[in-house]
């Protein structure tokens, strides 16, 4: 009997260790099956706020695709008007090179018009200087005149003695160089008028031509070794002009 209630107590203890055993576990699995629910609700909440941001990243990605393909339909455009005014820029820069190579060969036959004007001009001049000269000389009977034609070298206005140099090209003193004076010192009582065009005292005037008419005459000069007079045949200027250049 005895043996028998305690095998009926210990059951009982095993029963109500097993039970309570039972209970601790349904406990923690409660527990943890809530705190997988939470987890996977929140999980729920974040995948919806993540679906709803991929559409508005999508909705923008979308817009500016849109706004790309437009800009580059308008950079295309763009680069056909900019192709388009390059070849209008490239025909007109060859009509002004065109016109520039035009206008320097004007320029140029311009010039030559004008070189030979000039020496049309100058040639006439001369001609006309020529013949005037030469009426001077054939109007004066004087047998002490002479024409000539040359090259102005050389002037002097030294002690009084004012005297130009001319290497003489025409005429009877031809291929002389001669001194042909307008006064030959202070006591000079033989001094003739002069005329003309040209500029005896004048550097830039060294070189040119000249035509004219010279008279032979003499002249008292002192020698400045002996202090003595002496009496000398020079060439007196009477008319100078430009020879045309």
């Amino acid at each position: 009997m005895k043996k028998l209630i305690t095998v009926f107590l210990l059951l009982i203890c095993v029963s109500i260790s097993f039970s309570q055993s039972k209970k601790q576990q349904i406990e923690t699995l409660t527990y943890k099956l809530d705190s997988i629910n939470l987890v996977l609700i929140r999980s729920i909440d974040d995948n919806e706020k993540l679906s709803d941001t991929k559409l508005v990243l999508e909705s923008k990605v979308s817009l500016l695709k849109n706004e790309n393909s437009s800009k580059d339909s308008k950079i295309s455009l763009l680069k056909k008007e900019n192709a388009s005014k390059n070849g209008e820029i490239s025909l007109k820069n060859e009509k002004i090179e065109s016109l520039t190579k035009e206008v320097k060969s004007l320029e140029q036959d311009y010039q030559l018009v004008v070189a030979e004007l000039e020496l049309k001009s100058d040639s006439l001049d001369a001609c006309v200087y020529v013949l005037l000269n030469k009426n001077i000389s054939e109007n004066n009977k004087n047998p002490n005149e002479i024409y000539f034609e040359g090259t102005f070298k050389f002037y002097s206005t030294w002690d009084y003695q004012f005297y130009i140099e001319v290497k003489i090209d025409k005429g009877e003193l031809a291929g002389k160089t001669e001194l042909l004076y307008y006064s030959c010192g202070t006591s000079d009582t033989d001094k003739i008028e002069s005329t003309g065009d040209f500029d005896w005292i004048e550097d830039e005037n060294i070189g040119k031509k000249v035509s004219g008419v010279i008279v032979r005459s003499n002249c008292i000069s002192e020698n400045y070794e002996t202090g003595v007079d002496y009496s000398k045949e020079i060439y007196r200027v009477k008319v100078l002009n430009h020879a045309g250049n």
